[in-house]
């Protein structure tokens, strides 16, 4: 039986699955599977903007549940935080749209191409 596990996620970590250091403030969760990180969900902090993201690595399976649990705590603590919360669509993954209008984001605005989206 694999071994799932979820913990923060540290700079390594969005280094190893990133393949670059992130120019931004990170808060998120990592979901490993037998030790290999294959999803990573949470924010983005930048001085104008609080941007929700997740994202799956290939060839490694997690559990879409467990996905989908650990981003609904993620928009349940932001909540809290009373400042506006934005997602861009993936447009590469069909059920991207559907995903963020459960969690409660609306359609906000199209920019360069880009569906951007806004927690209500």
């Amino acid at each position: 039986m694999p071994n799932i596990e979820i913990r923060p996620a540290n700079a390594a970590d969005l280094l190893s699955f990133y393949g670059k250091p992130s120019a931004k403030t990170v808060r998120a969760f990592c979901i490993s599977k037998n030790g290999e990180v294959g999803a990573i969900a949470g924010i983005t902090i930048s001085p104008e903007i609080i941007t929700f993201f997740s994202d799956m690595k290939d060839g490694v399976e997690v559990p879409k549940m467990t996905v989908w649990r650990v981003s609904k705590e993620i928009v349940r603590r932001v909540r809290k935080m009373n400042l506006p919360i934005y997602a861009i669509e993936n447009c590469n993954k069909p059920t991207a749209k559907r995903f963020l209008e459960r969690l409660g984001f609306v359609f906000y605005a199209e920019d360069n191409g880009e569906q951007q989206y806004r927690l209500t």
